[in-house]
């Protein structure tokens, strides 16, 4: 079954992500282990990291006419800094993995990370 692992985090997490150094190194050797991981096991389906989210542009239906906003979809919330799609056998399992990242204690950690079966006509995970 596949999960994807959404990180959310505060649009504050973002202020001054660029000039972060101390500390990002760390978090940096996390991620590439974790990644390697779920590699070797044959979980990992994809990864990344996104932009900052002011980068972002939002489509919205509004009457009949498609309008265009600069910056993420809800000011205020929670955005998505990067996801994960993992093929795991089940829900505990993606939890699990999600768990590594939330208590993982580094430079920009996530508060964070939502876990959404993946819908597949197949595995029963249909609207």
């Amino acid at each position: 079954m596949r999960y994807m692992l959404l990180v959310k985090t505060p649009p504050s997490a973002w202020e001054g992500w660029e000039t972060l150094v101390d500390g990002f190194e760390r978090t940096i050797e996390f991620m590439d282990k974790l990644n390697a991981e779920l590699a070797e096991t044959g979980e990992l389906i994809d990864v990344a990291g996104l932009a900052d989210p002011t980068l972002a542009r939002t489509l919205r239906k509004q009457d009949d006419m498609v309008v265009i906003t600069d910056g993420p979809s809800v000011d205020g919330s929670d955005v998505i800094g990067g996801y994960w799609v993992v093929d795991c056998d089940n829900f505990d399992r993606a939890s699990e993995i999600a768990a590594r990242v939330v208590g993982f204690d580094g430079v920009n950690s996530p508060d964070a990370i939502e876990v959404r079966p993946i819908m597949d006509a197949n595995s029963g995970q249909e609207m």
